[in-house]
């Protein structure tokens, strides 16, 4: 195997065979098919490819596009591997360009390149055509000259004739490996109102019209080359250049200078009608280009909009879960017990009315770990329906220890009226108390300074237990 054939079959899944000529005789068979791979095989050196039946030829492009494996009643015929692809849409395209150039694996650019070279003949070609100018011979007849002019329109009727063919093989071909008719069918519709042909079509007839009635010469005939219609002028060959007529000469020389200037302006004419045309095609492709880049800008645009909201939605969703937790984190347990039942617990007649049975408690509470855990639990009990640290103040210490207790103690040990007080912040019961209090409202500000509030409240004793009623009234 040599190594273009390789090239071919390695790394693709479709391959585009040409059929001798032997194997299209009495077949519908086209020149060049697409073909999966497994569809060929090698036998000593030489390539064969299975092929269905004519009776199925209508399955062949969807059978192709499905890589389906041969069957054992299809024919093999002898192949020549033409080209790879590495997918159907490739071969389908690299099959377009195959009946054309031998050099099919082009890249999309040059495929653009070449798919309006092939279908728009070219001004320089056009050119061509139009300047072609029939000799003057002196000693010619009138039958040579028919011959000659019959000549170049044979020249131009048989490359119109190639032209066609190869569009009639083309699309053959694309016929044959069309899968879907549907969408192929619309795609065409579509295709057309953006296609150059139509465009060149309508400009071609507009300059026909205007060098019909420009032109005087009443000898005129028209050539159609692949469905553009040009307008040529028949040189009236008759008037030869005779040496011993002088005035004929001049004449003969007269008409053919006039008809070389009309064929000139009908050239210019129609060099510019193609100018203007591929300037509408640019324009109309760049404005489908400008279009697409809008309507995929757009897409995009909605779709991040869309990944936008939908994160916002979420952190938003979450930010909620996450206050609602914080919330319920923060407030209290509602307690089970009732108070009766967390007095027991403590172990100890309250409130106590002594200073001594007072420091016994408290000392017994710093060192029994039960009996402190049992005065935070009724701390908590009782500051539970309390919207303020003050409150909890008011309604816990009295249920602690009565009047003459509270007599004893300061806030912080100062001396009130030369008299020195204990430091209740420095027993175990306040420790309790503080406990409670930061379980309730963590480190807000009612969790502060709270010594001072508590020093407060002792220096207010003598109004508790009826001690505001004892004070005497002054009348102002």
């Amino acid at each position: 195997m040599s190594n273009d054939k390789q090239e071919v079959l390695y790394g693709c899944k479709f391959i585009l065979v040409e059929f001798q000529d032997d194997c299209q005789s009495g077949n519908k068979l086209l020149p060049i098919e697409l073909v999966p791979k497994t569809w060929v095989k090698v036998v000593e050196g030489q390539y064969f490819c299975k092929y269905p039946p004519e009776k199925v030829f209508e399955y062949v492009g969807k059978w192709t596009n499905e890589e389906k494996d041969p069957e054992r009643s299809w024919k093999s015929y002898p192949v020549i591997l033409f080209h790879g692809a590495a997918d159907f849409d490739q071969g389908k395209r690299r099959l377009g360009r195959a009946y054309q150039t031998r050099s099919c694996a082009i890249t999309d650019g040059e495929r653009r390149k070449s798919s309006v070279k092939d279908d728009v003949i070219s001004n320089s070609d056009i050119h061509k055509m139009l300047c072609v100018k029939t000799s003057m011979n002196v000693n010619s007849n009138d039958g040579e000259t028919g011959s000659e002019t019959d000549s170049v329109s044979h020249k131009w009727r048989s490359q119109g004739t190639r032209l066609k063919q190869r569009a009639s093989l083309k699309k053959k071909s694309r016929n044959r490996h069309d899968v879907s008719d549907d969408s192929s069918d619309s795609k065409a519709s579509t295709d057309s109102a953006y296609s150059p042909i139509g465009n060149l079509k309508k400009q071609s007839q507009k300059s026909k019209h205007r060098a019909s009635r420009s032109m005087t010469n009443p000898h005129l005939k028209t050539a159609s080359i692949d469905n553009i219609e040009v307008v040529l002028l028949e040189i009236d060959l008759t008037e030869t250049e005779d040496p011993r007529h002088p005035q004929t000469f001049r004449e003969g020389r007269t008409q053919r200078s006039k008809g070389d200037d009309h064929q000139s302006n009908n050239s210019k004419d129609l060099e510019s009608e193609l100018h203007t045309t591929s300037k509408t095609v640019k324009r109309s492709s760049t404005k489908k280009r400008n279009f697409i880049f809008e309507a995929l800008e757009s897409s995009i645009n909605q779709r991040l909009k869309s990944v936008k909201d939908s994160i916002l939605y979420n952190i938003e969703h979450k930010l909620e879960e996450l206050k609602l937790a914080i919330v319920a984190s923060n407030i209290p347990r509602v307690p089970h017990e009732t108070v009766d039942t967390l007095v027991k617990s403590v172990n100890t007649p309250l409130p106590i009315g002594s200073l001594n049975d007072f420091l016994e408690f408290d000392k017994a509470v710093s060192e029994e770990q039960k009996k402190k855990d049992a005065l935070i639990a009724l701390f908590n009990f009782l500051c539970f329906e309390h919207p303020s640290s003050q409150k909890c103040i008011d309604n816990a210490l009295p249920r602690i220890f009565r009047k003459k207790v509270q007599g004893k103690y300061s806030g912080q040990g100062k001396k009130v009226k030369g008299v020195g007080k204990l430091d209740f912040s420095a027993t175990a019961t306040f420790a309790c108390f503080q406990e409670a209090i930061r379980t309730k409202f963590g480190e807000s500000d009612e969790s502060k300074a709270l010594n001072s509030k508590i020093g407060i409240w002792l220096s207010n004793f003598g109004d508790r237990e009826g001690g505001r009623q004892e004070r005497p009234f002054f009348e102002s």
